[in-house]
């Protein structure tokens, strides 16, 4: 048997070596970033400024600088104005001092990236804020039967530092001198009310009657919105009429909760599908039951020219400017005078009728273009 061994020889002198070796490349980093750091720091100090300048423009003192040294300037001229005269006397100043000479006096700030300068105009407002004093003030909100308001919301006009009242309708707020209160609850018409050097404010609010008596077309007739105890969404006609649209029922998208509007064909005269808090059969009809004016307007099948079953509505017959209100009845107390067919909702519209005074002649006009999606090509002849 053969064995063969490598036995290599310890050299102290050459381990030294290595050692050496890596305290001079150490050394050598070192050295670089020393001088990398000290010329980025002395850059501004060794470019010293001097300007000797008597009734010259502003443009004519930077480029002075630009002369002197090696930034550039960036600025936009609808702000700064660089005919102002300006008169600045520096000698041996470096760049930082001598902007701030002169540019502290012109309203103009400025920022330094590497050997850019950015020149824009100060806001004066933020420079020298309003100082202002607060005191607490404490206050009751009641209605006019001075029964207290619970959670109507206080806040600072032009602010937004506010609260709301608790259970007696009391509150508590810091506001500056000479502020003015915004009072505002469901129901209630809100209210302006100036501090002035009160600490304890006694508000009375006043129930808003435009929303108090909005009169809710349903079933069986009509009712105030706050004796109304069914889900009866009601759609503002005035935003219908500022749409362009060829049926009512395009008018309806996004502007009633629980009920979603989707277009299912762009045939004239075809019907958007509509559901009234989601579909409640897989095999039925899921579309609501139309009442116009108290007649049930038929929506169903029918044949289109280019073949195949579309949905017609006989809501396309009748013109959105004639509409003088739409209630979309959504629960079972509000759709029961109808029936089976009010089971997925009913869409109440009453028309515009004759009223007492003078003629009114309305026109509006509209106009719509619609291009096909792909066309097929046909071979030529």
């Amino acid at each position: 048997m053969h064995f063969k061994l490598n036995i290599r020889r310890y050299s102290p002198i050459s381990h030294f070596h290595k050692i050496v070796n890596i305290m001079r490349l150490s050394l050598v980093l070192c050295m670089l970033t020393i001088f990398c750091a000290s010329a980025t720091v002395s850059y501004s100090q060794v470019n010293e400024i001097s300007l000797h300048l008597e009734d010259a423009t502003l443009e004519q003192a930077l480029e002075a600088i630009k002369q002197q040294s090696e930034y550039s300037f960036w600025y936009r001229n609808d702000e700064i104005n660089l005919g102002r005269k300006v008169s600045v006397n520096i000698n041996n100043q470096n760049i930082a001092n001598v902007l701030d000479r002169l540019l502290a006096t012109q309203g103009l700030a400025y920022t330094i990236n590497e050997k850019h300068i950015v020149i824009y105009k100060t806001n004066e407002k933020a420079s020298h804020p309003m100082i202002t004093n607060n005191k607490k003030i404490t206050g009751k909100v009641t209605d006019e039967k001075n029964e207290p308001i619970i959670g109507a919301n206080v806040v600072v006009k032009g602010s937004t530092t506010g609260t709301i009242t608790d259970m007696d309708g009391n509150f508590t707020l810091e506001v500056p001198d000479q502020a003015t209160l915004l009072v505002s609850y469901i129901g209630y018409t809100p209210k302006e009310v100036a501090v002035k050097n009160q600490n304890n404010l006694s508000i009375m609010m006043i129930e808003d009657s435009k929303t108090i008596d909005e009169v809710v077309v349903i079933g069986y007739g009509s009712v105030k919105k706050s004796n109304l105890t069914g889900a009866v969404s009601s759609v503002k006609t005035t935003e219908i009429q500022q749409t362009p649209m060829t049926s009512i029922d395009q008018g309806l998208v996004g502007r009633a909760s629980g009920v979603q509007v989707t277009q299912t064909s762009g045939m004239p005269g075809a019907v958007a599908s509509i559901r009234v808090r989601g579909s409640s059969s897989l095999q039925g009809g899921n579309e609501p039951l139309y009442v116009i004016d108290g007649f049930p307007v038929y929506s169903g099948t029918g044949f289109g020219s280019t073949g195949g079953n579309t949905q017609i509505s006989g809501l396309s017959t009748v013109n959105p400017s004639d509409i003088e209100s739409i209630e979309i009845l959504k629960d079972a107390s509000a759709t029961a005078i109808y029936g089976a067919r009010a089971a997925n909702g009913v869409v109440l519209i009453t028309t515009k009728s004759g009223k007492k005074g003078r003629d009114i002649i309305t026109f509006e006009s509209s106009f719509g273009v619609q291009n096909v999606a792909k066309t097929i090509d046909v071979m030529n002849a």
